[in-house]
């Protein structure tokens, strides 16, 4: 059996072209998590760089992830450090989602 490749969120953010791609990463992204199968890998250290498909895409995967947990069972704080811990502290997903938590 060939092992298990981890997978990047950013990765994915980055590379995305369309909505369809940014709503199968964030589906990808929540069945894992409830399945506890968190096989990502994070950003390395010092890669802040964020272009402007980036940031695009982040609000994107930000307003998806935020539409699908309308429906499930998750909890948004839980979702947040997880994301953190992948994407960086500064992260647009990871911004927009601790904004949240405070309203």
């Amino acid at each position: 059996m060939p092992p298990i490749r981890k997978y990047s969120i950013a990765d994915g953010i980055r590379s995305c072209e369309d909505g369809d791609c940014i709503e199968k990463l964030v589906m990808k992204f929540l069945e894992d998590l409830r399945r506890g199968n968190l096989e990502y890998t994070s950003l390395p250290n010092g890669d802040d760089e964020v272009s402007e498909k980036e940031i695009f895409n982040s609000l994107l995967f930000y307003s998806k992830l935020i539409e699908k947990l309308e429906y499930m069972d998750l909890d948004l704080v839980q979702i947040a450090k997880v994301l953190e811990e992948l994407l960086g502290p500064n992260h647009p997903v990871v911004l927009l989602l601790k904004r949240e938590e405070t309203e």
